[in-house]
């Protein structure tokens, strides 16, 4: 710790911490340990303030600066303020599948509209991002007794990732400006409740999700 420079609370380091899940805030990291880095540096703020303290992991930290290869404070702020409004708006499990879809298909790993399979009554972890049209569900045929639940992401869901992932804004309330009208919105939503989808798709040509549904 450089000369005449106080340490950070205790308290505070907690929130920055809890902020991030005790992970790295970059999206495309989600590494641990971490240790808690000044957006813009202590030499020039002097000050130790939650809104210009981010965790990092130490190869994100090496990575912060201005260069081709690196993390601008643009972008560091950015994903601070998307992190915030992740956890004010989105339960663990909605979070852990944000993270992983998006992390999944940022590297090209999976298609955009790969289903995810979980067990029965996930529709209640995954409520908000159902009602705010960026996932939506599948009913099963008439007759079947299903044993999990299928989801998708929506085309305005997966440019919720990629923003995401991109450290740009995540413009919720856009969002929901087009999903609190009454009626059927973008994920299926009617008066705000999210209603059963067409019977999962089988994959194809045609669009249709291609691949085993992912597990969480």
């Amino acid at each position: 710790m450089p000369e005449g420079r106080p340490a950070i609370p205790a308290e505070l380091r907690r929130r920055v911490l809890v902020e991030a899940g005790h992970r790295c805030a970059i999206p495309t990291c989600r590494r641990h340990p971490v240790d808690i880095e000044h957006i813009d540096d202590w030499a020039t703020v002097r000050e130790h303030r939650f809104e210009n303290l981010i965790a990092l992991c130490p190869t994100c930290h090496r990575r912060k600066g201005n260069g081709p290869d690196q993390i601008d404070k643009k972008s560091l702020r950015q994903y601070k303020t998307n992190l915030g409004l992740l956890n004010h708006m989105y339960g663990d499990t909605e979070r852990r599948l944000i993270e992983v879809f998006g992390n999944l298909l940022a590297k090209g790993k999976i298609p955009e509209n790969r289903t995810i399979r979980m067990g029965i009554g996930s529709d209640l972890l995954l409520w908000h991002l159902m009602q705010d049209g960026y996932l939506e569900t599948y009913r099963f045929r008439e007759g079947e007794t299903p044993h999990y639940e299928l989801f998708r992401f929506t085309p305005s869901g997966i440019e919720f990732l990629r923003r995401w992932m991109a450290a740009q804004p995540l413009d919720l309330d856009d969002q929901r400006s087009n999903t609190d009208t009454p009626g059927i919105g973008s994920a299926g939503h009617s008066n705000g409740v999210p209603q059963p989808q067409p019977s999962p798709p089988s994959g194809g040509e045609d669009g249709t999700a291609t691949g085993p549904p992912l597990e969480l």
